[in-house]
């Protein structure tokens, strides 16, 4: 009997090393740029490396519904232009600090996707590039981004939290719109200017804090948001001024956004 045992105890431990000696292997690999290849494990994890641009995205053709990691190495310096569109197993995605730009549609659609975080070397997000990324519940967008396309985060309708940089200078068309998740935003003192529908459909949304510096604020921006409750604008801003949770224009006067708990003065 204890031959036995000692037996099924070593063939166990004999088994559990060939596991942990068994790797991931790959099924599919090329170039992705003049400098740039990939590969993809039967594991469902996509591994871009080497230096310069993203150009091409080969994975799309007949692999893209088998990735669930991507791991973007450091030297890789920008996203190709609808690179993991509709790749809707995608889970995760590692952005290193060597990327400057992410294209259109670069994300477009990738529903599992849950939290993304855009370092501080990236400068441009695309139009459209997380749109529809229903899973995405939290986006922390680095400080140096400075330009964001339309459209770039609508109908993200799992997201609760947005963090927006401060070098980010315009909140484009429909940015957020139909982000029905998201509670409350913060505009910091670096955007000048809100695009038209840029919120439009954030049923869930209840505070908006506006910084000192917009300028402008495009029609319909705040359509649709039946939850506000709470408009603020910063006291140094020459342009609004929030008063009893509405929003106003000072040089006309004119009321440009209320919400249910607002007072319109007198």
């Amino acid at each position: 009997m204890k031959k036995t045992a000692v037996l099924i105890a070593l063939v166990l431990l004999l088994l559990g090393a060939f596991t942990l000696c068994v790797s991931a292997e790959t099924i599919a690999s090329g170039a992705c740029g003049e400098n740039l290849t990939w590969t993809l494990d039967d594991a469902g994890t996509l591994t871009i490396s080497g230096t310069g641009d993203m150009t091409s995205h080969p994975w799309q053709d007949d692999y893209k519904n088998q990735i669930i990691i991507v791991r973007i190495e450091n030297g890789v310096t920008s996203i190709d232009w609808g690179a993991f569109y509709y790749c809707t197993g995608l889970t995760s995605i590692t952005i290193p600090n060597s990327v400057t730009s992410i294209g259109d549609y670069a994300f477009y659609n990738c529903t599992r996707l849950t939290s993304v975080t855009i370092p501080n070397s990236v400068k441009s997000i695309g139009e459209r590039a997380f749109f529809g990324c229903t899973g995405l519940t939290s986006v922390t967008i680095g400080n140096s981004v400075t330009s964001i396309g339309n459209y770039a985060f609508s109908d993200c309708t799992g997201l609760t939290s947005v963090t927006i940089g401060n070098g980010v200078t315009s909140i484009g068309d429909c940015m957020f719109s139909y982000c029905t998740g998201l509670t409350s935003i913060t505009i910091p003192d670096s955007v000048t200017s809100i695009g038209g529908y840029a919120f439009r459909g954030c049923t869930g949304l209840t505070s908006v804090t506006i910084g000192n510096s917009v300028t402008s604020i495009g029609g319909y921006a705040f359509d649709n948001c039946k939850g506000l409750g709470s408009i603020t604008v910063s006291a140094g801003n020459p342009n609004y001024v929030s008063v009893n949770n509405c929003l106003i224009e000072k040089s006309s006067k004119t009321l440009i956004l209320g919400c249910k708990n607002s007072v319109i003065p007198a």
